[in-house]
């Protein structure tokens, strides 16, 4: 298990690392959150945000690939070789190609959406759509964060408050304010066990995490918050 876990530590970590050496994987991962949040707000199909997540996915691993093959060429030779440069290209031209297809793809998606005479009731996916948009930007935000101010931002307080903010906001409101205060104690005590605890590098996660929730909540029906 414990080798299980750190394979994910590594992948997390390689992510980052891919981030911080290119500008354009950043682009894309700001801009995927960006389209996240625009889904929730013109209430996408459940089909239509579930092929938003598939582009985005294909999209950003591609991305990744690049970076992996240009660091591999880059080991394997520091001469201008004619291959090297093919190799470099071809892989940049690869996420070239899916990223146009997917931009065009999201234009007909949201074109399609707002050209609707009115907004679709509200869907029972709903729900669904919101908490996979809110994982989805929590995840891609703590990359960024992570790769612009290294370990000044925990990605260790991210994830589990902003789990406790989405069951916070969809447990029914029988459910009472223990079992959300205790949601949140569960989350504190999770950001706080890496010892020492780098309060200065909580602080910043919690607040995008809840912040990143709260967002998609928001952006979906503003009548939530």
């Amino acid at each position: 298990m414990k080798r299980l876990l750190n394979s994910f530590v590594h992948a997390f970590d390689g992510i980052v690392e891919a981030t911080r050496a290119q500008q354009n994987l950043a682009v894309h991962e700001f801009v995927a959150a960006v389209v996240l949040v625009a889904a929730l707000a013109v209430h996408l199909s459940l089909g239509a945000f579930v092929a938003i997540l598939v582009l985005i996915s294909v999209v950003l691993g591609l991305e990744l690939m690049n970076t992996a093959i240009e660091a591999g060429v880059d080991l394997a030779t520091l001469e201008h070789h004619p291959l090297a440069k093919r190799a470099k290209d071809t892989a940049a031209g690869a996420v070239l190609a899916v990223s146009v297809g997917s931009a065009l793809a999201g234009v007909a998606i949201f074109v399609d959406a707002a050209l609707r005479p009115y907004l679709p009731p509200r869907e029972p996916s709903g729900n669904v759509q919101s908490v996979v948009a809110a994982l989805g930007i929590v995840a891609l935000l703590t990359v960024l964060a992570k790769a612009r101010w290294g370990e000044a931002v925990s990605g260790r307080a991210t994830v589990p408050w902003a789990l406790a903010t989405l069951a916070a906001f969809l447990l029914p409101h029988g459910a009472g304010y223990w079992l959300r205060g205790l949601l949140f104690a569960v989350a504190a005590a999770v950001s706080l066990s890496r010892r020492p605890p780098a309060l200065r590098a909580v602080l910043p996660g919690v607040f995008l995490g809840i912040g990143s929730v709260c967002l998609c909540l928001l952006a979906y029906d503003g009548r939530v918050l």
